[in-house]
C-alpha cells in the first residue's frame, strides 16, 4: 500500500503543476525526498537488497563488479561497519543525484523525470538494481549537459555511467546509432569500436560474466508474454514521437533502431531472464534519446510526446506494482510487505 502512496504523491505533483501552470520545482523535490526516505529506511525490501547486503563484506561476491560501484562500497565501508547501512547510503546517493537533476532541470526535463522516470524506475533503481540506478542517474545528468551544449561534460558522464553498470555501453551505442550528426562511415567505425570494447571487457572479466550467465541460466526462462509490458511502453513512446514535429528522418531512425533492438531483446526473453533487463534499459534509453532529439533541435517538447510520457508512466507503474505482488512469494527480500530497517 505504501508504494501506491508514493505514486499518488507523484501524480499529485503533476496535477498541481497542471493547475497552477508552473513547474513547481520545490514540490517535485519534496516528493523525491519522501520517496527517497521510503527507500533509504526500508528493511530487507526490494528484490536484490538481500544480495547486495551479503556482498558488501564478501570479496568473492564483489569480484568483477563495476569499478565505480566497488569504489563507492569501499569508501562507505570505511565509514560504516554495517552492510545494511552501506546499502542504504547508496540509495541516499541515488536519491541526491535525482534531486540534483530536478534542481537543474528545465521545464521539459522536469516533466520528463516526474511523469516517466520516477513512476517507472524510481522504486527499482533505489531499492533493487542499485548499480543500474546509479548508472542511470549519472546518465540523466549527462543528458542535461548535452542539452546545454556542454558536450565534453556530457560525454565524460555518459562513459562514467558505464563504471556503475556495464550495460550502459548499450545506451551509449543506441544514442550513437540514432544521432543524425554522425555520418554512415563514422557510425560504422564507432559501432565497431564499441563492440570491440565490449568483447575486450568480457575477455578481461570472464569469470564475472560467466557467473552472471550461470545465474540467469538458473532462472526459468520467461514465457512468451513476458516483456510485453516493456514492448507496450516502447510502442507508446514511439507513438508520441510519430505524432510529433521532429524531423521525419529523426523519427524514422528512432523507430527503426528501437524496433530492431526490441525484437532482439524480446527474442532473448524466450531463453533468458537477461532479455527483460535489456528491454527495461531500452525503454529508458529510448526516452532519453527522445529528450536528446528535442535538445538538438532546440525546440520545446510536443504535447504528443508529453502525453506519451504520462501514459507510459501510468502503464509502467501498474506493471511495476503487478510484479511486486507476484514476486512476494519467492524473493529473500520481497517488496511486500514493506517494513523499515528499524524492524529487523
Amino acid at each position: 500500500m505504501i508504494y501506491l502512496v508514493g505514486w499518488l504523491l507523484v501524480y499529485y505533483y503533476l496535477a498541481v503543476r497542471l493547475l497552477v501552470r508552473h513547474r513547481a520545482r520545490l514540490l517535485a523535490l519534496a516528493v523525491l525526498l519522501l520517496l527517497g526516505g521510503l527507500a533509504v529506511f526500508r528493511g530487507q525490501v526490494g528484490t536484490d537488497t538481500f544480495a547486495y547486503e551479503k556482498a558488501v563484506f564478501d570479496p568473492e561476491r564483489m569480484t568483477g563488479i563495476e569499478p565505480g560501484f566497488q569504489l563507492i562500497i569501499f569508501l562507505l565501508k570505511s565509514l560504516v561497519a554495517d552492510p545494511v547501512f552501506v546499502i542504504r547510503a547508496i540509495t541516499a546517493i541515488f536519491t541526491l543525484l535525482m534531486c540534483w537533476f530536478v534542481w537543474q532541470a528545465d521545464d521539459d526535463e522536469l516533466f520528463f523525470v516526474m511523469s516517466f522516470i520516477i513512476p517507472i524506475f524510481f522504486y527499482s533503481f533505489s531499492m533493487n538494481v542499485l548499480r543500474m540506478g546509479l548508472a542511470s542517474a549519472v546518465f540523466l545528468i549527462a543528458l542535461q549537459f548535452d542539452r546545454k551544449k556542454q558536450i565534453h561534460r556530457a560525454v565524460l558522464l555518459a562513459f562514467m555511467s558505464f563504471l556503475f553498470h556495464y550495460s550502459m555501453i548499450f545506451a551509449i551505442l543506441y544514442l550513437w546509432l540514432v544521432d543524425e550528426k554522425i555520418s554512415g562511415k563514422y557510425r560504422v567505425i564507432g559501432t565497431f569500436s564499441l563492440i570491440v570494447a565490449v568483447l575486450l571487457l568480457v575477455i578481461m572479466n570472464e569469470a564475472y560474466f560467466a557467473t552472471k550467465f550461470q545465474n540467469y541460466a538458473l532462472i526459468e526462462p520467461p514465457g512468451m508474454l513476458s516483456g510485453l509490458s516493456r514492448v507496450i511502453l516502447c510502442v507508446i513512446l514511439l507513438g508520441g514521437v510519430w505524432l510529433s514535429s521532429l524531423p521525419r528522418p529523426e523519427i524514422h531512425r528512432l523507430v527503426l533502431w528501437t524496433l530492431l533492438f526490441m525484437g532482439v531483446f524480446w527474442g532473448v526473453t524466450r531463453i533468458s531472464y537477461a532479455g527483460l533487463r535489456m528491454l527495461d534499459l531500452l525503454v529508458f534509453v529510448l526516452a532519453v534519446a527522445i529528450m536528446r532529439a528535442y535538445g538538438r533541435m532546440a525546440q520545446p517538447v510536443d504535447r504528443s510526446v508529453r502525453a506519451s510520457w504520462l501514459l507510459a508512466g501510468v502503464v509502467g507503474a501498474a506493471g511495476v506494482y503487478r510484479n511486486m505482488l507476484q514476486e512476494s512469494f519467492w524473493s529473500n527480500s520481497p517488496w511486500l510487505p514493506y517494513h523499515t530497517v528499524f524492524d529487523r
